[in-house]
């Protein structure tokens, strides 16, 4: 059963049927989706999006049920949480190529008119659980 799914700016996908999140390719992501926690729960919304204009980098944070989107202060902690070597070094010093390896997966930005085909894409996979309500900070 599909969990969780990382879109990307190509309108490929990678979901974990198709292997550990840590093996995802890091770059050009637009959005990720996972199931919301339990069905039963009155809450729930089916799937939950985290769209790439929220923030620019998607992280699994150790223990963490499913991925979640960050801003560079986030990187930062995920990096110290995770025991990773790069959480001493400065910014300036780590490549995107290092980052990645630690499971680190990157944002891009499109124009409005290829954002709007990418996000009508997603929303038209059915693939995780029907969407049957948006979270208040929630859009795609």
């Amino acid at each position: 059963m599909i969990e969780w799914v990382i879109y990307y700016g190509d309108k490929t996908s990678w979901t974990n049927e198709d292997g550990p999140w840590e093996d995802a390719h890091a770059f050009n992501v637009q959005a990720v989706g996972y199931n919301d926690a339990d069905p039963s729960d009155p809450a729930d919304v089916g799937r939950v999006y985290e769209p790439e204009w929220k923030n620019d980098y998607y992280l699994w944070w150790p223990g963490a049920r499913h991925p979640w989107c960050s801003d560079l202060a986030g990187v930062y902690d995920y990096l110290i949480q995770a025991g990773s070597p790069l959480a001493n070094k400065p910014l300036a010093e780590m490549t995107l190529a290092q980052l990645a390896a630690e499971g680190v997966k990157f944002g891009r930005s499109f124009a409005n008119r290829e954002w709007r085909e990418i996000a009508e894409w997603i929303r038209d996979d059915e693939r995780l659980r029907p969407k049957s309500a948006w979270l208040p900070d929630e859009r795609l």
